[in-house]
């Protein structure tokens, strides 16, 4: 079984992190956090635990790109939130995010990620072709 292990901060305007793949780093960057059970669709970073990544063709991004979930059929349901396409892709600051996790190879450590493109699609080769767990953690 391959893992990911994504370890964040938590700043007032988003959730910074830092995730481990294989011999790989990358800086990761999501919505705020909200207390547990407390979710505001697309604003909301996903709750602390452990995730099946698997990779799937996304409709609106026309791509291949790792999506996480807790259940078989691609949801998430955590503390009593439902959260659907939890997708893993790039983008630069927390308007992008849209509930989803961004990861980039660089961070300013309060709210932004660049160069992610190559970042995304190693995420991808990762997860592809093999079971895998996306483990969320704070520091």
């Amino acid at each position: 079984m391959k893992i990911v292990t994504q370890v964040r901060t938590y700043q007032k305007g988003a959730t910074m992190g830092v995730v481990y793949f294989g011999t790989q780093k990358a800086h990761t960057l999501e919505d705020v956090a909200r207390p547990v059970g407390v979710k505001i669709a697309s604003e909301t970073c996903i709750p602390e635990g452990a995730y099946f990544a698997t990779v799937s063709r996304s409709p609106r991004f026309s791509r291949d790109m790792v999506m996480l979930s807790t259940k078989p059929e691609g949801v998430l349901d955590r503390h009593g939130c439902r959260y659907e396409g939890i997708r893993v892709h790039r983008g630069n600051d927390a308007e992008d995010t849209d509930a989803c996790v961004l990861v980039g190879r660089h961070s300013d450590g309060i709210g932004r990620v660049w160069d992610c493109a190559a970042v995304e699609q190693e995420l991808v080769d990762f997860v592809r072709g093999g079971e895998c767990m996306w483990v969320v953690t704070s520091c």
